[in-house]
């Protein structure tokens, strides 16, 4: 007999489990009912876990905050800071933290380029069963929905270095934005990690992002210990100077304990390496496979930021010359007329100087290779991660003229750029003639600058030499002064010739500087040889000619009496015409290594060196 249909309704519209027994009117049913699998929970991460990863608490501690493993609500944040400094590492460790719990999927997508993060949406749709094949905008859509979809999940969008594929600052020509196929849903986790600090205020939040930045002492000291396996107690002082070099950055840190540990090279032999110009790019440019880096990707610090540079470059061709001419002067302090100084170069307007510099001083900020410090009276300076300068003079010394350009751009390479810097660096010491201590700080840059560039022996590095010894005797530390004035001459007279002008300045140089020292004979045989060769090349009326013979009368003036007092001396003892006749009838000589004599008292800094 049939059942009212009230009574099969009511069955039907009820939630039973399975084994459930149900008793009605005389009739007993058993009910079972077929198992539903559980929905599955799908990891996916191109890389093992870092058992040797650094702890850096204060980072772990902020991303927790903002991203807490137990919430049930929606949220996203952002790593952000330089290639290298530890992003992606601590990215990787949060996903693990959040795998340990076994209801949370977990996806990996690489976000640098579209073509990485379709491959990567391709990886996820297999997992979930989707269509390989549909079109790249229905597979966005079907990834992110079954995404969402997850009861709790967790997104790693990694490497978004390239806003405008997100829809940020996109030109007209861009249309797509892949930001839009980013899941939101009201549980779930976004992670990204980018080297714009623009993804703040923009992909996330204004105060959901967090600067990655320079190790700590512990933490870049125990990184040197894992990489390099070393007891880095027994060199504690070599550690610190080694750590301070490669200014605490995680992947130099890395990269030098890798090579330690192959080499079996310590602190104090791989510093000593490191300071040799030489090698140092060799040093720097080593690596070794990282299973917790994607393959292909450079993993040394001169390589690590071309992209970055690169992208600059097609962002503001501005930023990108500022950047290049800040990378051939000194890291600290940089001043704000510097900046100025290289936009007028690139004709840009006046009116226009504050915004162009407001626009690529931003742009460099974001892209972490520049640090802004407001000083006490107001002004702005500069300061640029040192390893960051060192892979933008590598970068340019690979550039070489297209061999289609009939005409080569004068304004590239490192010739155009380092020029810029030498004659900005050349200018300041006239600011500050007065203070001798900063002028020998410019002086040294400078002249290690040309070394690197120009090399030992070209002209312009000989004449930086020259105007550091000149600082040095402004100091008063001759003796330091008169060692680089030696080379300089020595060096001058090989490549220039002993009769061009520039050698007999030194030579002027070098004579005022022993008279100084109270070696006056010296002085005066190397004053009299300058006066003879300058009469000959520039003339007798020629001020330099005017000078020398001037200053060479006046001593030997001194010289006179203090000659009486010997020669009396000397007739005394019966010895003191025969030397006098060889020495008269001597070559002129000059021992470098000679001691400085104590025949008079040295004479007041009235001379003064030729320039």
């Amino acid at each position: 007999m049939a059942k009212p249909a009230s009574c099969q309704r009511e069955v039907g519209n009820a939630q039973f489990g399975n084994n459930t027994t149900i008793h009605q009117d005389n009739n007993t049913w058993n009910l079972h009912l077929p198992l539903r699998p559980a929905r599955s929970v799908i990891h996916i991460i191109p890389y093992p876990l870092n058992e040797d990863l650094v702890n850096r608490p204060d980072l772990m501690e902020r991303l927790n905050e903002l991203l807490p493993q137990t919430s049930d609500t929606y949220g996203s944040a952002a790593l952000w800071g330089l290639g290298g400094s530890g992003k992606t590492q601590i990215a990787l460790n949060y996903a693990y933290q959040r795998c340990k719990k076994g209801s949370c999927s977990v996806f990996w997508v690489h976000a640098d380029t579209e073509a990485t993060f379709l491959q990567d949406f391709k990886i996820i749709a297999q997992a979930f069963g989707i269509d390989e094949q549909l079109k790249s905008e229905e597979l966005y859509e079907a990834v992110r929905d079954k995404i969402a979809a997850q009861p709790e999940w967790v997104l790693i969008l990694d490497n978004a270095d390239e806003l405008r594929l997100f829809g940020v600052n996109r030109t007209p020509e861009q249309t797509k934005s892949l930001f839009q196929y980013v899941p939101r849903a009201s549980t779930g986790t976004v992670l990204w990690t980018s080297r714009d600090a623009h993804i703040a205020g923009t992909l996330v939040g204004s105060t959901r992002s967090i600067e990655v930045a320079r190790m700590k002492y512990d933490e870049a000291e125990t990184l040197l210990k894992i990489a390099g396996s070393l007891e880095v107690e027994r060199e504690r002082m070599e550690v610190i100077a080694l750590l301070e070099e490669l200014q605490w950055f995680p992947l130099a840190i890395a990269q030098a304990g890798a090579y330690m540990r192959r080499t079996s090279t310590s602190a104090k032999e791989y510093s000593s390496v490191l300071a040799q110009s030489k090698r140092r790019w060799r040093l720097l440019k080593e690596e070794e496979f990282d299973r917790h880096r994607r393959d292909g990707v450079p993993n040394n610090v001169l390589e690590t930021w071309s992209i970055s540079i690169d992208r600059l470059r097609q962002e503001s061709e501005i930023a990108y010359n500022i950047l290049h001419v800040l990378a051939y002067v000194a890291n600290q302090n940089i001043p704000h007329e510097i900046i100025t100084t290289i936009l007028k170069l690139r004709d840009i307007q006046a009116e226009d100087l504050d915004t162009e510099a407001t626009n690529a001083i931003t742009r460099l900020k974001e892209f972490s290779f520049l640090g802004i410090q407001r000083m006490e009276d107001g002004s702005r300076s500069y300061d640029m991660h040192k390893l960051v300068q060192e892979a933008a003079r590598y970068g340019l010394s690979l550039w070489k003229p297209s061999i289609s350009d009939k005409e080569p751009l004068k304004k590239e390479g490192q010739g155009y750029f380092s020029g810029i810097a030498v004659q900005e660096t050349l200018h300041r010491p006239i600011i500050h003639k007065a203070v001798h201590k900063e002028a020998e700080v410019l002086d040294i840059q400078v002249l290690d600058l040309q070394r690197e560039i120009l090399g030992d022996e070209h002209p312009e590095t000989i004449e930086s030499m020259g105007n550091l010894a000149s600082t040095y005797y402004s100091q008063g530390r001759l003796k330091e002064a008169e060692e680089i004035e030696i080379q300089v001459l020595d060096l001058r007279r090989e490549i220039l010739g002993k009769e061009h002008p520039d050698t007999l300045e030194s030579m002027h140089n070098l004579a005022l500087t022993w008279k100084t020292l109270g070696r006056l004979s010296d002085a005066l045989a190397l004053m009299g040889e300058c006066v003879q060769y300058e009469r000959s090349v520039l003339g007798p009326e020629h001020p330099d000619t005017v000078s020398s013979a001037k200053t060479l009368k006046k001593w030997k003036s001194e010289r006179q009496p203090i000659e009486s007092k010997e020669v009396g001396i000397q007739d005394e003892q019966g010895e003191g015409e025969g030397e006098s006749s060889q020495q008269a009838t001597l070559p002129y000589f000059v021992d470098h290594n000679a001691q400085t004599t104590t025949g008079g008292e040295p004479h007041g800094q009235s001379e003064q060196h030729q320039f």
